[in-house]
């Protein structure tokens, strides 16, 4: 029978199913005890294997401050026997891994939230030769929509 929640969660992580959870236990009380709380809940995860600790991001910011950081997260995980073999650390964002969506803007189908009231009946009184071209090419738009339109 188990007591308490201590001993369930040690009982469960005698399980080989849950060994990478045992690995990451010592790994998240490191950085949850030196990082700021700001910085700690944008980190996705973070691993330790190898001398090297591997720290996934979700902003920017968190991983140019953890990269300044590196120094001083090094100096604190020696401290711990866990860690005392530590080189280096890498951060890194994690939407940087994501690979790139399967619809290119190409396929995306264009929907009109407006209806245009406009028939490209105008005058266009700009001197600027390239703005007057913009506001014709404007116009040139107009008048096809209003063509596929009717």
């Amino acid at each position: 029978m188990v007591k308490n929640s201590e001993v369930l969660i040690s009982v469960l992580l005698e399980n080989p199913y849950f060994q990478e959870i045992k690995e990451r236990i010592p790994v998240h009380k490191l950085l949850k005890n030196t990082l700021t709380k700001h910085i700690f809940d944008m980190v996705l995860f973070a691993k330790y294997q190898n001398n090297l600790l591997t720290i996934g991001v979700h902003h920017p910011v968190a991983q140019f401050e953890l990269n300044n950081f590196k120094p001083i997260l090094i100096k604190y995980a020696k401290m711990l026997d866990r860690f005392k073999d530590i080189q280096e650390v890498r951060v890194f964002r994690y939407e940087k891994l994501k690979t790139p969506p399967l619809i290119k803007e190409n396929d995306i189908i264009k929907y009109s939230f407006f209806q245009e009231r406009s028939y490209g009946i105008f005058e266009n009184h700009l001197k600027d030769d390239k703005l007057y071209d913009q506001i014709e090419e404007i116009r040139d738009i107009i008048k096809k929509e209003k063509n596929n339109g009717n």
